[in-house]
């Protein structure tokens, strides 16, 4: 059993609560200096020797300056050996995947409105997965007096789809037996983008009123 102090940063369930959690050594990298400044800003910061190594645990919160922060220490250390990154209470495998999510949740907290960058307005899957283009006929009156049928193409009911960076790898499966939400927030765990502060699998939802311009 190991004598080692508890760190105050617990890696799995602060990543439950902050936006990531991430432990790294001490290297001779000439930027371990800079690492370690970024790690002190961070809401929770921590110590622990393992062997003779220091081993610093970083967790930070789910806000902008401290995901910006998160993003300027994986672009220090995501080559060094032994690092960890957790979010959502998970070991994260895909470095470069988390520091994609980490890029787009800093860029939509630019705006004044994060739902302009994050959410898509889409077309009715299920019109567009199975229907052929619907054809309504209405009469109109010619300059003959008589009826001549117009041909108006039936538009499709109008979804807001929860992620611009899943969006353009996402195929929803119309036979599938999970619903529409349920297979978005399962694709969203395989690309690995759910722990992201802004993706919610129910904003997945039917437009009652057009968008605003």
């Amino acid at each position: 059993m190991s004598n080692l102090p508890a760190p105050k940063v617990n890696l799995v369930e602060d990543s439950r609560t902050h936006i990531l959690a991430i432990a790294f050594p001490r290297t001779n990298s000439q930027v371990y200096p800079l690492a370690v400044s970024i790690a002190l800003g961070a809401a929770k910061h921590d110590t622990m020797n393992i062997g003779r190594t220091v081993t610093h645990l970083v967790a930070f919160a789910r806000n902008r300056d401290d995901a910006g922060r998160a993003l300027a220490l994986l672009g220090y250390i995501n080559t060094w050996k032994s690092i960890q990154i957790y979010a959502g209470g998970k070991l994260l495998q895909n470095i470069g995947e988390a520091t994609s999510v980490l890029r787009c949740y800093v860029e939509s907290t630019a705006c004044d409105d994060w739902r302009a960058h994050c959410l898509q307005v889409i077309d009715d899957p299920s019109h567009t997965l199975v229907r052929p283009p619907s054809v309504r006929v209405t009469l109109s009156m010619s300059g003959t007096g008589q009826s001549s049928p117009e041909e108006e193409e039936e538009q499709p009911d109008r979804y807001m789809f929860p992620c611009r960076l899943l969006y353009p790898t996402f195929r929803f499966q119309i036979d599938h037996p999970a619903s529409f939400r349920n297979q978005i927030q399962a694709a969203a765990v395989s690309r690995g983008c759910d722990w992201c502060p802004h993706f919610k699998a129910d904003h997945f939802s039917k437009l009652t009123t057009p968008p605003s311009s």
